[in-house]
Order: structure tokens, then sequence, then C-alpha cells
């Protein structure tokens, strides 16, 4: 969903394009790509129909709530970030001032990943959400780093809202890890009970 939602920011944006840039054009090589990777993976998945597996113990309610609130909280800012709202762009929430280009590919990126989750609130098993849950995680862990490395580019005396962008990934990271360790508590005493 990234490639398609990112291809379309950056038709909409084409004329602000730097392709002079050292890595526009392997960006849009790598995004062409996934572009048509996700095409013939789509067609693939649509000639050969696999049967899914809803594996693990069953899913709690908690557990559905947490992944719709999840889903609605991030369309929430792929919808802000899309608006281009003025805080968006001007270093209020961001660390640094954006532009409108920027700003929509954030969107892109906030959108499929919220888009992602949708097919979790099917899933009456664990299995298939923790997949998710620990690729999330990958993502969820990177940002927070790279955000800490340059902790130094906020200003949270001035812009006090920036603290909403550093805290959601935070936040995220521990909800992230928290639940992780109850899966693993969960799949450690049901092998026990099995013995």
């Amino acid at each position: 969903m990234f490639s398609l939602t990112e291809a379309v920011v950056l038709l909409i944006h084409q004329a602000k394009l730097k392709l002079d840039a050292l890595l526009a054009w392997p960006y849009i090589g790598m995004l062409a790509l996934a572009l048509l990777t996700s095409l013939f993976v789509l067609v693939d998945w649509l000639r050969q129909r696999p049967a899914l597996a809803d594996e693990g113990p069953p899913r709690p309610a908690w557990v559905h709530v947490v992944n719709l609130s999840f889903a609605v909280f991030v369309f929430f800012l792929a919808g802000f970030a899309f608006s281009g709202h003025w805080i968006g762009l001007n270093g209020v929430i961001f660390p640094e001032p954006l532009s409108l280009f920027t700003l929509n590919s954030f969107g892109a990126f906030y959108f499929s990943v919220a888009f992602s989750t949708l097919p979790l609130l099917l899933a009456q098993r664990l299995a298939t959400f923790t997949v998710h849950v620990w690729g999330g995680l990958a993502l969820i862990f990177l940002i927070t780093v790279a955000a800490l490395v340059f902790i130094e580019s906020f200003n949270f005396a001035q812009h006090p809202f920036q603290s909403i962008y550093l805290g959601v990934y935070l936040g995220a990271l521990v909800v992230t890890v928290l639940y992780l360790f109850w899966f693993g508590r969960i799949r450690r005493t049901g092998r026990a009970a099995g013995e």
C-alpha cells in the first residue's frame, strides 16, 4: 500500500521533485520496484487463492479494541498529514518545518500503516496479529532511535507539541513490547499445559 500511496504523492508533487538529488532516482526506482512487486503478489494471490490459517490462542477482546483504536488514531494522523494543516508544516509537531510534499509523504506512510491493520480486525486468533506486531516493532524501533539520535533537532521549550511526535512513538514502542512479553508468556503457559 505504501508504494501506491507514495507514488500518488510523487505524482501530485512532481513539479517539486529534484531529480538531480543524489537519492532521487534510487528512491523512485525502489518505489517502482515495490509497486511492481505488490502488483505481482496481488495477481499471484488472486490466481492461487491460498487458504489462510488463523492460528494460535484465541484473540482476547482487548486486543481487538487496541487494534481498532490504533487504526483509527493512525488514520487520523494520515488525514492530518494529507490535509496540509499549517501545524504540520511549520515545526510545531515535527522537529523542523516540512514542505507539503514531505508532510503528504508522512500521510502516505501513516495511511499505509493504518490500512495494514484492517485485515487483523477479522483475525480470531493471536498468531496473525503477533506477526504483524513484530513487523511493526521494527518500524517503531528504527523511527524512535532516529528521533533520539537527532534529539537536538527538537525544541521542546519553543514547540512543546513536538513532544507529541516523540511521545507517540515511545508510547507505541512500550505498548508493543508489553504485548510481545504478554504473548510470549501466553505461549509458554500454553506449551507447559500441553506437555
